[in-house]
């Protein structure tokens, strides 16, 4: 089922991300806006504004907020201080970003760059390179890293591989914005139109859909029911898909 978890979002949503606590943050294309939206879809609360063509979100495990956009520029709103304040700049067209271990992975449109040192001075590394037109990342519970791209593919990098690393293709026709990953390690993919649709643990095969009627569907997050969360870009809204059958597709 389909159902509107929070409807008030200004304008254009796009990237989403959930908390330890349960928080949902949706960060706005045409308002420049990030809030914070409350467990359970309840109050909807302006972090910081101001930000210009932003796209994607995340959250660390101190609770700081990471906002990047298509100029090229990360910003980091620390816990509790309402700040939008520049932490990288100049990585080129920025779309999606992930916390994973402490660091902060971010798609540039031709890879992904790895940011460290996220209390401190930011340092920044090629993580993964070859993939063009990247835009969604997520990473399985074993460190396997899935980029997706507007150009319809799909990339891995293994957890193993030696960084940087040269992206693997696995799969194609998928035109993907944004990529996430639930606990049993299927791969959920948005494609900026209708739908949402699910693929196996492998990234391979053929991609289910288990969400349609949407309106430029953008950002993707998952909780720990296996519930996912949509910003509807056209509807100004985010929407819940309520967890299904896990996909069978090898």
């Amino acid at each position: 089922a389909v159902t509107t978890y929070t409807s008030s979002i200004s304008s254009q949503p796009r990237g989403i991300a959930f908390d330890s606590s349960g928080n949902l943050y949706a960060i706005t294309w045409g308002t420049g806006i990030l809030y914070r939206v409350a467990p359970g879809g309840g109050s909807v609360t302006t972090i910081a504004s101001g930000f210009v063509s932003a796209q994607g979100v995340a959250v660390d495990s101190s609770g700081n907020v990471y906002v990047c956009d298509v100029n090229g520029n990360v910003f980091k709103n620390p816990v509790g201080a309402g700040a939008k304040i520049p932490f990288v700049t100049g990585l080129g067209i920025l779309y999606n970003m992930v916390v994973k271990g402490g660091d902060l992975y971010v798609t540039n449109y031709s890879g992904v760059k790895k940011i460290t040192n996220l209390a401190g001075t930011p340092i920044l590394s090629d993580y993964a390179t070859g993939a063009a037109s990247a835009s969604g990342l997520a990473f399985d519970s074993s460190g396997n890293l899935f980029i997706s791209t507007e150009g319809g593919n799909l990339y891995k990098v293994a957890a193993n591989a030696t960084i940087p690393a040269a992206a693997t293709l696995i799969n194609s026709g998928l035109n993907s914005e944004a990529l996430t990953i639930d606990a049993s390690d299927n791969l959920y993919l948005s494609t900026f139109g209708s739908t949402i649709r699910k693929l196996a643990p492998s990234g391979t095969g053929t991609a289910t859909s288990i969400a349609t009627g949407l309106n430029l569907t953008f950002g993707l997050a998952v909780d720990a029911s296996g519930n996912v969360y949509v910003s509807d870009n056209g509807g100004n809204s985010i929407v819940k898909v309520t967890a299904t059958i896990v996909a069978t597709n090898q």
